[in-house]
């Protein structure tokens, strides 16, 4: 049997995995994996994201989870992403370290919400 995580457990592993490297905060990489097979899953990262403490942070985020979210989902996720990076400057700053391929599909979503923001 599989055990399940509330949010906050896998966000506090995820972080302090990037904060200290020990192993024992592995675990949470593949929770992470598991949940942004979901569309739904674009307010956990939310939270992932505002739970950062620095720009550093931020970009691990932007580069994992979020960009993995945008991958599979962006169409899905689009306007309420659009409405996150509006909102929440956590969100504005991880947005813009999300590296996907140029021509892509997800790029041109990300191209779109950075536009409309003024961001790079």
């Amino acid at each position: 049997m599989t055990k399940v995580y509330p949010h906050q457990e896998i966000i506090d592993a995820y972080l302090n995995y990037y904060r200290t490297k020990k192993e024992e905060y592995w675990w949470a990489e593949e929770k992470i994996n598991e949940l942004i097979d979901s569309p739904t899953s674009l307010a956990f990262v939310n939270e992932l994201i505002q739970a950062c403490h620095n720009e550093a942070e931020i970009g691990y985020v932007a580069v994992g989870p979020l960009e993995d979210l945008m991958t599979k989902h962006h169409l899905v996720i689009k306007d309420a992403l659009s409405e996150l990076v509006r909102k929440e400057k956590k969100m504005r700053q991880a947005i813009q370290g999300v590296w996907l391929a140029e021509d892509s599909a997800p790029r041109k979503t990300l191209d779109e919400i950075l536009k409309k923001y003024d961001l790079k």
